[in-house]
């Protein structure tokens, strides 16, 4: 499946989205086709990210949500389903592991959400979208139902030793100059 990853803008100039790192090398490992854009610390320009996800055309598009980046986070999804609709648009980080419930209620567009670690989890999603298989019972996905946002119970990851490193060279445009990671 051709998956796209979005780290919208934000206050970070500079810094990248380790986890979307890691999404992409274990997509990557399982076969998938995967693009990362980093967007933060650019102005937003959705429409101009939503033709290159038109270009790309994936089955899926992935966001990653911090708080400071949660109303970028609608506008590029709005943009996006605008010039290419047939895309599943998913979402998570730590905005919507605080308030999963209250963000898909208020963005529509978004089909899915992971609450807490995604890394194994995200994968299974995928397989199983692909597969044409249910996926309401996976661990951490927070969904519709009956007019009302639920989630399933989160999973914690606790092997760490065994995912994959992140692979910054599925992030278009990344270089290592003046890298940095905030902890």
């Amino acid at each position: 499946m051709r998956i796209l990853l979005i780290n919208p803008p934000g206050w970070q100039s500079g810094s990248v989205s380790l986890g979307l790192g890691y999404l992409a090398s274990i997509l990557a490992k399982e076969g998938h086709e995967v693009k990362v854009l980093d967007e933060t610390g650019k102005p937003l320009a959705a429409e101009a990210v939503a033709q290159r996800v038109q270009q790309f055309r994936p089955a899926l598009v992935g966001f990653h949500c911090k708080t400071a980046q949660a109303n970028a986070c609608s506008r590029m999804s709005e943009a996006i389903k605008r010039a290419y609709p047939s895309a599943m648009h998913v979402i998570g980080g730590p905005h919507i592991t605080l308030c999963f419930e209250e963000y898909l209620r208020d963005n529509p567009g978004f089909e899915y959400g992971f609450i807490g670690e995604a890394d194994i989890n995200f994968a299974e999603f995928c397989r199983r979208v692909e597969e044409g298989r249910p996926v309401k019972d996976i661990p951490g996905i927070a969904y519709r139902e009956d007019g009302r946002v639920v989630g399933t119970e989160r999973q914690l990851i606790t092997a760490l030793d065994e995912l994959p490193r992140p692979d910054f060279d599925l992030i278009e445009g990344f270089s290592w100059d003046d890298f940095r990671y905030p902890l």
